[in-house]
Formats: structure tokens, C-alpha cells, sequence
């Protein structure tokens, strides 16, 4: 699951949930709901934490356009 990876990419790059949180820019609550699969990020948040979680870390969807 993609918010499986999110946590286990965090872990692996020895950071803090509260330090990712500060990053992005995001609450800490906001970013522990992504990563137990509550919630999907906005674009936005999904292309900060790629910047910093690195690129893979988490998969969006494709665009659906109508």
C-alpha cells in the first residue's frame, strides 16, 4: 500500500515523523493519517513529500480529466 511506503521511506531515511511534518509543511496529525492510509495529500503535499521523502514515496492517481 502506498501509505505503507510513505512510513517505511521515512524510517529508512532516519526521520522523525514530527521533522517530515516540519518540511512538508504539514501537521504532524495530518502527515500520521497519510501514512496509516486516512487521508490521500493534495498534489501539492504529494510533490513536497516526494522532494523530501524522495521520488516513489508515494503514488497519486492519475489526473482524471473530463
Amino acid at each position: 500500500m502506498a501509505e505503507n511506503r510513505l512510513r517505511e521511506r521515512r524510517l529508512a531515511l532516519g526521520l522523525a515523523l514530527r521533522e517530515v511534518a516540519r518540511r512538508v509543511a504539514i501537521a504532524p496529525s495530518y502527515l500520521t493519517d497519510l501514512e496509516l492510509g486516512r487521508r490521500q495529500p493534495s498534489r501539492a503535499v504529494a510533490g513536497r513529500l516526494c522532494s523530501v521523502l524522495g521520488e516513489g514515496a508515494i503514488t497519486l492517481p492519475p489526473t482524471q480529466r473530463g
